[in-house]
């Protein structure tokens, strides 16, 4: 009896700390993660209209 109550708790334990944690709406790795994929989308979206331009200023 004794196990089974430490199991439930770990997993209860478990699900709250990936809830809050990592899935959590703010100051979580979920947020923390789009953050970067966004700084790094908008990183190679300014590379590649710097070379498109650079292109078009060549060939002009």
């Amino acid at each position: 009896m004794k196990n089974i109550i430490i199991i439930i708790g770990t997993i209860i334990l478990g699900t709250v700390i990936v809830s809050q944690f990592i899935l959590g709406p703010d100051n979580s790795l979920l947020s923390a993660a789009e953050s970067v994929v966004s700084n790094g989308t908008m990183q190679i979206e300014e590379t590649f209209k710097g070379s498109i331009q650079q292109q078009q200023e060549g060939t002009d």
